[in-house]
């Protein structure tokens, strides 16, 4: 494992020195394990240039499946804790802003019954954090679901509810109080689209289709859900966000789901962990409320 976890290092820091440094070893250590292990594994692991040094294939492969074996042992050190104290161990979210209002509803009801689990959270885009639940460095991905495909054979995806989308603008936009605003006076304002290709795009260019209407130009590309309403908030621009994510804004009447006559998708909404690994007592139970937020109806798509 010391060798993996040096090839890793390596591999993380493109340096044989800053790995040293990383790890409190000298220069000398750390080439002598990737030596040890190539020569082990008859394959050459590292490529060495004058800009530093980038993984072979056989390099990448092995550091993927050693990142796995690592979270293994991870959760196997967290069940053997818990075993000795209930209710100590971790949760490592990876999520994405527009749910949330799911993650925190579940992360305090925990917290409230298990104060010792520590939660730490990274946001993102699926496509950005699935990689880091591949390889073990986060637990689970909260986010809106893939429409098609699934995440990949190494992971499994569960529904958790539905979030429906809608037309958003700022309190008081001049489309504010209007309804069943046509479709062809949405386009005299600029707006903010997903990123091209993307099902969020398609399913709004395909229910400007359905009116026989052209769908609106990007005036900002934007996958950010944050940027999205900051953008918003200080503009009469247009955007497609998940009447959830926007509950703290629309509390605060700074944003509000416009009344439109488009007829708006319904996304679902859940979690994707590793297929063929036993979440640990803690992320079991993180999960288990996530379910209960879910079911309770609270975020449902029913929301208007």
């Amino acid at each position: 494992m010391r060798q993996l976890e040096v090839l890793a290092a390596v591999i993380e820091h493109r340096s044989i020195s800053a790995a040293g440094k990383a790890l409190h070893l000298s220069q000398p250590a750390v080439t002598r394990y990737i030596r040890e292990l190539e020569t082990r594994l008859d394959v050459f692991l590292l490529d060495r240039t004058s800009r530093g040094v980038t993984p072979t294939s056989a390099g990448e492969l092995l550091v993927r499946h050693a990142r796995s074996i690592s979270a293994e042992i991870r959760v196997a050190e967290e069940e053997l804790k818990r075993l000795r104290d209930f209710d100590v161990g971790s949760v490592r979210i990876g999520m994405n802003l527009g749910v949330a209002y799911l993650v925190t509803e579940a992360m305090q009801r925990v917290l409230d019954t298990s104060p010792n689990i520590s939660m730490n959270v990274v946001e993102g885009i699926q496509r950005e954090l699935l990689p880091h639940l591949r390889d073990g460095e986060i637990d689970i991905v909260v986010s809106p679901l893939h429409e098609l495909g699934g995440p990949g054979p190494e992971l499994v995806e569960e529904v958790l509810t539905y979030n429906r989308t809608h037309v958003i603008a700022r309190w008081d936009h001049p489309l504010a109080g209007r309804r069943k605003i046509p479709a062809q006076a949405l386009l005299d304002y600029e707006w903010i689209l997903p990123p091209r290709m993307s099902p969020v795009r398609a399913q709004i260019e395909n229910a400007f289709d359905q009116v026989k209407v052209s769908p609106p130009r990007a005036g900002i590309e934007t996958a950010s859900s944050t940027i999205m309403r900051e953008l918003l908030r200080s503009s009469d621009r247009l955007a497609v966000i998940g009447r959830s994510a926007i509950h703290g804004d629309y509390e605060v009447k700074l944003l509000r789901p416009l009344d439109t006559a488009l007829t708006m998708p319904i996304r679902p909404v859940g979690f994707v962990v590793r297929a063929k690994q036993e979440a640990s007592p803690p992320v079991a139970r993180f999960i288990e409320v996530l379910r209960e937020v879910g079911r309770s109806g609270q975020f449902a798509a029913s929301e208007r």
